[in-house]
């Protein structure tokens, strides 16, 4: 089975809120309710796929015939991956402040 990661925290909302469809990285993909990052390979969940839903019921929902069967949490370091994949921006894996980002580095 494919593992898919999912990822449910207030800084996934705020970078996949953003309109991917006008990616500056032709890394990812947009396929509406999910995206494909073609360098590490790895598809994403929408987080509004799983908006307003607990962790509980989320991780729920994994299993077969769950609403995301498939799917599993994305680690710390997939996540840091997608951004810097998404951005080139580097993120150490130490860093748990807030990311900014430089304009024009997301949305083009």
């Amino acid at each position: 089975m494919k593992t898919i990661p999912i990822v449910i925290a207030s800084a996934m909302v705020q970078f996949l809120s953003l309109n991917v469809a006008h990616a500056a990285s032709t890394n990812i993909i947009d396929h509406g309710d999910y995206l494909t990052d073609t360098l590490s390979g790895l598809d994403w969940l929408d987080v509004t796929q799983s908006v307003n839903r607990s962790f509980n019921d989320v991780s729920a929902q994994f299993g077969t015939d769950g609403d995301y069967e498939g799917y599993r949490y994305a680690t710390g370091l997939e996540y840091n991956g997608l951004v810097k994949n998404y951005t080139d921006e580097e993120i150490d894996v130490n860093n748990y402040e807030t990311i900014v980002i430089a304009e024009g580095k997301i949305d083009g």
